[in-house]
């Protein structure tokens, strides 16, 4: 082979080289939640009095802290749970990546906290459409219940089932806290309702209406659901 050809051919074989290492990495880097950091097991609950219920939660809190990563799409909109400590207030979701729960939460209700961390860093957490991140991280605490919790439902979920299944009416006629219920269980049941009581609708429904409120920027919630959170009343 002439040494022409040769120089020709490393120069190639270099310049393919040099453009193979500077590009990017692929975008499954950036959306593989399972290489975004997380919580040590010395920060979950700590001082529980009760061991067994406290590693019960912490295997579920591992199978659902990475669903609303997922959820949450990319490392910049994710806030890291850091540690979630024990109270006698109620459960709690504080933006500096801290949860409270006490000694007898409810799987679900921990379910419910995380997906704040989520709501918080979505296109939702501005304008009238925060008002909805209570009923949205209901509806994906019965999503997460649905999808991960074994026989017999719980109370909470039928309740939310059910309401899916009626109207506004019938919900309050039988609500034992309609100011609760306004709030929370009834508009997350339109959630669920719209999304076929299907966790992978309810995926795919969430990122819609994302894309929706970024393009229109401006408020759309209320209107998707025909129901006005800030009044608690249908449209």
């Amino acid at each position: 082979m002439k040494p022409k050809l040769i120089l020709c051919l490393a120069l190639v074989a270099m310049a393919c080289l040099t453009t193979a290492r500077a590009q990017p990495l692929p975008p499954a880097a950036s959306t593989n939640v399972l290489l975004w950091p997380t919580m040590d097991y010395t920060k979950f609950m700590a001082g529980h009095p009760d061991e067994a219920k406290r590693q019960q939660m912490w295997q579920y809190f591992q199978v659902v802290e990475p669903e609303a990563k997922s959820f949450a799409g990319t490392l910049d909109h994710w806030k890291m749970l850091g540690t979630i400590t024990l109270g006698t207030t109620g459960p709690k979701w504080f933006s500096s990546g801290r949860l409270q729960l006490g000694t007898g939460s409810e799987y679900g209700t921990m379910f419910h906290e995380i997906f704040h961390n989520t709501f918080n860093g979505s296109q939702f957490h501005k304008g009238g459409d925060n008002a909805w991140a209570e009923a949205f991280c209901d509806a994906f605490r019965y999503m997460m219940e649905k999808k991960h919790l074994p026989d017999p439902r719980t109370n909470w979920f039928l309740k939310v089932d059910r309401y899916a299944d009626e109207t506004y009416a019938q919900v309050m006629a039988t609500s034992g806290d309609k100011h609760f219920d306004q709030k929370y269980c009834y508009p997350a049941s339109l959630i669920v309702h719209k999304a076929g009581k299907d966790p992978e609708k309810f995926r795919a429904l969430w990122f819609e209406l994302q894309k929706l409120r970024e393009t229109k920027n401006a408020d759309v919630l209320n209107t998707y659901f025909g129901y006005d959170m800030q009044t608690g009343q249908p449209l």
